[in-house]
């Protein structure tokens, strides 16, 4: 506690003892008889004994104790305080005046067999602001023009904080040098403003293996609630792992998905300092973020182009030869030697860029509409098909096991 809180309670408890001081003076006995032949001075009724001077006597001795039992619970406590609990009180008075903000970590890439990136990370320019910026509208007006963007929704990008109350918030993404530029140049119009280096997603052959490699996403209060209950039910299976926030970006299917604990990273820590409304004032110190592994797949890019190449012309010949509805297929080709994948490729794709940055409800619904016969569904691994020849020697070898035929027949 503070020493100005300190005099301002000894102040009360003064003020408090003088009151009731006065009050209990006030109430004194005041029934006398005057003696007319030997002066004016008061003389009790009641005998010597209880005279207004023995009364106010006694209750200002009740007074003196009350209020010395008062200073005294006062002068222990804050003894107490200060000297018994003052680590903890300092402790608290610390946490009060910092917060704790992570930062994102850059996801590992995803390569071929060869080396070759199929997922990587290309650099990007954000504009990032702390959420106190939203209560200056002329400002937020004038960057709003300089971005291109609506003022509310720049105002909304500032105010929302699913990425912590006292982390920067994300304003724009992918922000064109031209307008980094002008805004570095005049920053004195943009106090508060920064540009920070962030890293998108880049798929460098497009739909090329989309159902392998999969795609990532915001994650959802689904999954937050999953983990949570997950944490909470076995804190030894949780041990080791990423612990997820509300606003972080994770693989949501394929390898993206599956990999997610390597690809994540490990998040950066920053210090920042805070008034006492909860605005960031300066920071106190950071914690780099560490980047994600880098994953190696069994896959050959060149094999899997010829793949998708191949299935693309089959369905189209299907087409041309009176199959007109044909439009769906599935290729996969393996290593004999150890069963390794080295392509598989499925119809239709999808383009995995456009989750980044969160997709559009239109984009959304045509991906899952019946008519454009789900391009997210992996028919390598999901589909549906007739055995065909594939089931003759299993059925062979169950007749041989139960007898039905020798293997003579």
């Amino acid at each position: 506690m503070s020493s100005q809180m300190t005099v301002i309670i000894a102040g009360i408890v003064l003020v408090v003892a003088i009151v009731v001081a006065l009050v209990i003076m006030r109430r004194g006995d005041s029934r006398f008889t005057y003696d007319t032949q030997h002066g004016t001075a008061p003389r009790a009724t009641e005998g010597e004994g209880n005279t207004a001077a023995t009364a106010f006597k006694g209750r200002f001795s009740i007074l003196t104790t009350g209020v010395g039992a008062m200073f005294a619970a006062l002068a222990v406590k804050l003894w107490g305080m200060q000297m018994v609990s003052s680590d903890y009180y300092e402790k608290q008075a610390n946490s009060n005046q910092t917060r704790t903000v992570t930062t994102p970590a850059v996801r590992g890439r995803i390569l071929d067999r060869n080396g070759v990136a199929l997922v990587q990370n290309r650099p990007s320019l954000a504009v990032v602001a702390y959420r106190d910026l939203a209560e200056d509208e002329v400002l937020v007006r004038h960057l709003a023009n300089v971005l291109g963007m609506p003022y509310v929704a720049v105002l909304r990008n500032i105010q929302d904080n699913t990425e912590g109350a006292q982390s920067l918030h994300t304003i724009a993404t992918d922000v064109r040098r031209s307008t980094v530029a002008y805004i570095k140049e005049h920053a004195g119009e943009f106090p508060g403003v920064k540009i920070a280096e962030r890293t998108e997603r880049q798929y460098p052959y497009g739909e090329t293996a989309c159902h392998i490699l999969g795609y990532t996403g915001t994650i959802t209060s689904e999954q937050l609630e999953a983990q949570n209950k997950k944490t909470s039910g076995d804190d030894d299976a949780s041990a080791g792992k990423i612990t997820y926030q509300s606003g972080d970006i994770v693989g949501q299917a394929g390898v993206e998905s599956y990999y997610e604990n390597l690809l994540q990273g490990i998040r950066g820590e920053q210090t920042v300092k805070v008034d006492a409304s909860g605005n960031v004032t300066g920071q106190a110190g950071a914690v780099p973020a560490k980047a994600g592994s880098d994953i190696k797949l069994t896959l050959d890019l060149k094999i899997q182009q010829a793949c998708e190449t191949a299935l693309a012309s089959a369905i189209e010949l299907a087409k041309t030869t009176g199959y007109s509805n044909a439009g769906n297929g599935a290729v996969v080709c393996l290593d004999p030697n150890n069963g390794e994948i080295l392509g598989m490729a499925s119809q239709p794709k999808f383009d995995p860029s456009v989750f980044i940055g969160g997709v559009s409800n239109d984009v959304w619904t045509e991906l899952n509409d019946d008519k454009g016969s789900h391009p997210l569904l992996n028919r390598a691994i999901s589909g549906q098909y007739m055995s065909a020849s594939t089931i003759k020697p299993l059925s062979a070898l169950a007749g041989l096991e139960f007898g039905t035929y020798t293997s003579g027949q």
